[in-house]
């Protein structure tokens, strides 16, 4: 599992500890960008015949996800845009239903519960993530269609989209003039 850490809200610094990996980001977006392809389900499936295995099935990622061929964060590429506000909407639906009580029970079997429910409640936007992040991973177009575009553009993505939506909108016009070429 791979979370956003806004290192900014702690009276302490944010240390990686045992079995943890630490990467900064330059923007929000690329927290967002990055978060999402690690979380994706493509990116677990293509790694899984490499895993160690345990007595509850696959474990032990490491840096085993670095061997997925992705691109570096581009704000420049719509289809970047897109999977970071995807995750943006994610991690906020994700605190919707965690919600901020400090003492939330974390035991093993109500954090799978947990777990399960997030999965559950997400699963459409968590395949609109696994399409793109497959199109991006293997250069191909992203197959998750308008949808897609009309979610770049709408206001979900708060902080995550300082580009107006004439601005997308050219972009987007110019990628289709492209893809049609």
């Amino acid at each position: 599992s791979a979370a956003v850490v806004e290192r900014l809200n702690f009276d302490k610094p944010f240390i990686a500890d045992h079995k943890a990996y630490l990467f900064t980001c330059e923007s929000e977006r690329e927290a967002c960008f990055v978060t999402a392809y690690l979380n994706s389900g493509y990116v677990n499936s293509k790694i899984k015949e490499f895993q160690s295995r345990g007595l509850f099935g696959p474990r032990d990622v490491h840096k085993t996800v670095l061997a997925i061929s992705f691109p570096q964060f581009d704000p420049g590429n719509v289809d970047h845009l897109t999977l970071a506000g995807f995750g943006a909407e994610a991690s906020k639906a994700a605190h919707r239903i965690i919600g901020s009580d400090p003492a939330l029970d974390l035991k093993p079997s109500a954090l799978g519960r947990l777990r399960r429910k997030i999965r559950v409640d997400l699963a459409e936007l968590f395949k609109l993530i696994d399409q793109l992040v497959e199109a991006i991973s293997s250069g191909t177009r992203p197959i998750c269609g308008a949808d897609a575009w009309s979610r770049l553009t709408n206001p979900f993505a708060g902080p995550h989209n300082t580009r107006t939506r004439e601005d997308i909108d050219a972009q987007v016009q110019a990628e289709r003039e492209a893809w049609d070429k």
